[in-house]
């Protein structure tokens, strides 16, 4: 889980750079929290690359399937 930075260069570090890494070392999920934006972005493995991330903010649900039975409010 990454907390998003203050910053350009230090958000597309967390957005971008981060993700790359994680998705590089078959990391199987990765969750982004942005408190600016007040979301909650979730990268997925998906035959050996993040394929289209889940966003949630607000007051949506969020489970996680590769922990099993988390499951969280934003």
């Amino acid at each position: 889980m990454e907390v998003v930075r203050l910053g350009e260069l230090q958000r597309q570090h967390d957005y971008i750079d981060k993700r790359r890494q994680y998705e590089e070392i078959g990391v199987p999920e990765s969750w982004v929290v942005d408190p600016i934006l007040g979301t909650v972005t979730v990268f997925f493995m998906q035959s050996g690359t993040y394929g289209k991330p889940m966003i949630r903010q607000g007051q949506d649900d969020l489970a996680s399937p590769a922990q099993g039975n988390l499951n969280l409010t934003v």
